[in-house]
């Protein structure tokens, strides 16, 4: 009988995220009363990921593995030791980096398939023919041809490959597969994936390279699955993972009449575009609507303070606009989040100076406002601006799955330490150390007065005077508030983490 075992890599971030894409997978192989268990390395310290592992895998039939380019050195070194263990065991990748390299990656002898795009119908349909069959079924091209995204090496080693599945199906997800431990937490905080992809075109945006449109649930379907959670677990925070929320305009209207129809109570947060903040959509009777309905949070990527990068990105949106949503929200009681990126090839000095202008121009509108970053970019597989870090930089790409391996384990994407980019304009001091800057800027200082964090008081002191000022030389400060910083999280966050503690 069929069981597939899905696993979510540790991703090493100090977070336990929900694990959307296998966890979309696994709804879906559940729906179809396929047998599946799911372990989310990310949740768990080495001993008990272990554990698990040895408990699951030898009943498993097919083993699924997520992997984004970070995850390289990680997935291959379970592959080695799954394969040493169950060499017969067929092994699918799926996930961002299959699905940008998938010629590249479907070539290394420990990967037997992989899905390009969406992975619910060709992992389902893989399961079940391996339980048909019985056996490797590389031969049979005419089977694996139906399955959409497939990747595979025949038996003479040539590859084939099907063009991606459109949508993905609209399937309630499954929570029952995440961890007991993570489950006792969805009663305060819950994720609810409402659409997937986004039909904008950022730069830096791998949605637009593999051409994953937006595509929502509908307000109905999406009203019936939140109800069903709302009677298992009654979460007081619901937070709308889709990449944009707010795409459709109907659909926004017909959730805020099923709320109200189905008298719901949770407070939600979602994610949204400042575009839309126009006198047709997002407008002061439209934000009534949805303070009326609990919203507490619309997230935003607003990436830069420059013209010039926005244009650069692919953005779609201009400085006024971030500056009319900031303005806008702060006589709401919701909450805007507000992401930023600095570092990107071809932005200067003056730019870095623009944005980190901008985000204290949008805290004076609204103090209540919450910044992320600006984050370092760092240069990942997918999108334009990628492509032209390749070809206009020197940066070499990996050759092959092996190499990415490599890659990560010499801190390539600088996880562990920061590149200095070629095309970093001046010191990288800034455009590294801005983040850490904003945040102890942000920090109330009777927050600080705490034994433990009392030393960084006055380096929320000299960044608070630092983003007033707009003056960024030597860096120091932050340089040394960052080690600080690590050093706290190394301490006291991660195994918080590990232990599953930390949503």
């Amino acid at each position: 009988m069929a069981y597939v075992l899905l696993i979510e890599p540790d991703h090493h971030c100090g977070l336990s995220p929900f694990p959307w894409g296998t966890l979309a997978v696994g709804s879906h192989l559940a729906s179809r009363n396929i047998p599946v268990a799911l372990i989310n390395a990310s949740y768990l310290d080495l001993a008990a990921f272990e554990a698990e592992l040895s408990g699951l895998l030898p009943q498993a039939t097919l083993l699924g593995v997520s992997c984004f380019s970070t995850d390289a050195a990680w997935v291959l070194e379970l592959l080695a030791r799954v394969k040493k263990l169950r060499p017969e065991l067929p092994v699918i990748l799926g996930g961002p980096h299959p699905t940008l390299l998938p010629e590249q990656t479907i070539q290394h002898p420990l990967v037997d398939y992989l899905v390009r795009g969406p992975g619910e119908e060709a992992c389902a349909g893989l399961a079940l023919l391996l339980d048909e069959v019985g056996r490797p079924i590389v031969d049979a091209p005419e089977r694996l041809a139906a399955l959409p995204g497939l990747h595979w090496r025949d038996g003479r080693g040539e590859a084939h490959g099907n063009p991606p599945a459109g949508a993905p199906p609209e399937v309630p997800t499954d929570y029952s597969l995440l961890p007991e431990i993570k489950q006792r937490h969805l009663p305060k905080y819950m994720e609810i994936l409402a659409g997937r992809g986004c039909s904008f075109a950022c730069a830096f945006c791998y949605n637009a390279v593999c051409g994953h449109k937006w595509a929502g649930k509908s307000a109905q379907a999406l009203a019936e699955e939140v109800e069903s959670i709302v009677r298992r677990f009654d979460p007081q925070v619901i937070y709308f993972r889709d990449e944009n929320f707010f795409h459709s305009r109907e659909r926004v209207l017909a959730f805020i009449g099923e709320y109200r129809s189905r008298g719901f109570r949770f407070q939600w947060d979602a994610t949204c575009r400042a575009n839309y903040f126009t006198k047709g959509y997002i407008n002061q009777e439209l934000l009534r609507e949805l303070e009326s309905i609990n919203c507490r949070r619309m997230k935003f990527g607003m990436e830069s303070g420059s013209p010039r990068v926005l244009k650069l990105l692919h953005k779609g949106i201009r400085v006024e606009q971030i500056l009319h949503v900031a303005q806008t929200l702060s006589g709401s009681s919701i909450i805007g989040n507000y992401s930023f990126l600095m570092g990107v090839p071809g932005e200067t000095r003056g730019e870095y100076r623009a944005t980190l202008g901008l985000i204290r121009t949008i805290l004076d509108h609204d103090p209540r406002a919450e910044i992320i970053g600006p984050q370092y970019y760092r240069v990942y597989p997918g999108g334009e601006l990628y492509d032209e870090v390749v070809a206009h930089w020197g940066f070499r790409q990996p050759e092959s799955f092996e190499q990415w391996a490599e890659a990560v384990r010499g801190d390539f994407f600088g996880l562990d330490k920061a590149q200095d980019y070629r095309w970093i304009d001046g010191s990288p001091d800034l455009p590294r150390r801005a983040d850490f800057l904003v945040l102890l800027a942000r920090k109330p200082l009777s927050s600080l007065l705490h034994p433990l964090k009392f030393p960084a008081l006055p380096f929320a002191l000299l960044a608070r005077l630092r983003l007033r000022l707009g003056f960024y030389a030597g860096m120091w400060d932050m340089r040394l508030a960052a080690w600080m910083f690590g050093k706290y999280v190394s301490a006291v966050y991660l195994p918080k983490s590990k232990a599953g503690l930390v949503g």
